[in-house]
């Protein structure tokens, strides 16, 4: 895993990644920012190497604040299609409009992909 640190995005508190935080302990609702070791994963994973893994969230394991390959419980979400809304882009004005179909997750909802990080 290539996460460094945990940041409120609020107050600035940094939190490492053995201390679990959900939230930040200043603030209830404080999001938590994760930042990268972007060298790191530049010089572990090729973009050659993601295009050949699945087409689904953990395709990008390196990204996600999970310690280990071991935790990840998945039933393949992620990798949901982009679609061009032709009509409605030209309704609004927009050349190029294009929906994201979460549908496609198990369950059918976008949050899929927060609970299979959780």
């Amino acid at each position: 895993m290539f996460v460094t640190y945990l940041k409120c995005s609020k107050c600035g508190r940094v939190y490492r990644l053995d201390e679990k935080p959900v939230t930040c302990r200043n603030h209830d609702l404080g999001r938590l920012d994760i930042y990268y070791d972007y060298d790191a994963i530049s010089r572990s994973v090729s973009r050659e190497e993601l295009s050949k893994r699945p087409f689904y969230m953990w395709r990008y394991k390196e990204f996600l604040p999970v310690p280990s390959e071991e935790y990840i419980v998945s039933l393949g979400e992620g990798g949901t299609p982009l679609l061009k809304a032709g009509r409605l882009g030209e309704r609004l004005g927009l050349k190029n409009l294009y929906l994201k179909d979460e549908t496609r997750n198990p369950t059918g909802s976008f949050k899929d992909r927060a609970m299979s990080v959780a």
